[in-house]
């Protein structure tokens, strides 16, 4: 229904719960091709060697599923860009 500002509601009935949120999977090496696809980041011959380069460089670690599962590393290097912008 559309609401005015101001504009009050009965409730009829209210239930709480208490529930912890979960992050999303680490990516999958083939959901980040996807991803690399999907934005235009390097060609179809170069991205297999960006994300060897990931791993190689320690900015990542593969887990269970083939998930990449990010290193302190690379946490620390993601932490540090967000600092500059």
């Amino acid at each position: 229904p559309d609401f005015r500002v101001g504009e009050t509601c009965a409730l009829d009935s209210l239930d709480m719960s208490n529930h912890k949120t979960r992050p999303p999977p680490y990516l999958s090496e083939s959901d980040l091709l996807t991803l690399m696809d999907k934005h235009g980041i390097g060609t179809d011959a170069s991205m297999a060697t960006h994300i060897q380069n990931i791993q190689d460089r320690n900015y990542v670690a593969l887990a269970e599923g083939r998930r990449m599962e990010p290193t302190k590393l690379g946490i620390a290097l993601v932490h540090g860009y967000q600092l500059v912008d």
